[in-house]
């Protein structure tokens, strides 16, 4: 649309310049990760490979700068599942890193289609933090409209995915998956006792 996305300073890629700001708030540990909006899981598989290793170098790169503050969730082009699996093995054997940032869907897929399994069971066996964060250019374009997307569009999209996956059998196959949800959950917390009687009610999976 021609207008800026968003205004950066050298906090985004500075090591030294994050560690100012976590000094000066008392935080002992952060960890970082690539904006959202770079996740590309809906664009072609081919750039997404390619962005993901650049930017896995990047976080490498900045996190080796302060190893006892900063740890790094990696990228992954979760659109072709097998890509994905082998760049989560390098983030996690090769780069050290904590885990990985994934968004809420995968173009019109949920987190939830058997063709992630192999992913999720893959980060199940490395022990890796799967960061579920959505993005703000694939929310419904109301909300954009309405001037809520951020307050309200992007919690509620990290409780949409959070409540699909709850619902389904995922965890089931994968008990030892390490989930971390955006935004405290988003607004599942408050909507859950709501999810299970509306589950109960339409006879499905009890998330519960």
């Amino acid at each position: 649309d021609g207008k800026p996305y968003r205004e950066v300073d050298d906090r985004s890629w500075s090591a030294e310049a994050r560690i100012k700001d976590m000094d000066a708030e008392g935080v002992a540990a952060q960890a970082v990760s690539a904006t959202p909006a770079t996740l590309c899981h809906a664009e072609p598989a081919d750039g997404a490979r390619a962005l993901a290793a650049a930017q896995n170098d990047f976080l490498a790169r900045l996190v080796a700068a302060a190893p006892d503050r900063l740890l790094a969730f990696g990228c992954v082009p979760l659109q072709d599942p097998q890509a994905a699996v082998k760049e989560l093995r390098q983030c996690m054997k090769d780069r050290g890193f904590a885990g990985v940032e994934i968004g809420t869907r995968v173009g019109d897929l949920e987190l939830t289609d058997p063709s992630f399994v192999p992913f999720f069971r893959a980060a199940e066996e490395l022990g890796a933090v799967v960061f579920v964060h959505p993005v703000d250019r694939t929310l419904d374009p109301r909300l954009a409209r309405l001037k809520i997307g951020f307050g309200l569009g992007m919690p509620g999209e990290t409780a949409t995915a959070a409540a699909a996956i709850v619902t389904s059998d995922l965890l089931d196959q994968v008990p030892g998956l390490k989930l971390l949800l955006a935004h405290g959950g988003g607004t599942l917390p408050s909507a859950l006792a709501r999810l299970v009687k509306g589950q109960r009610m339409a006879g499905e999976t009890d998330p519960e």
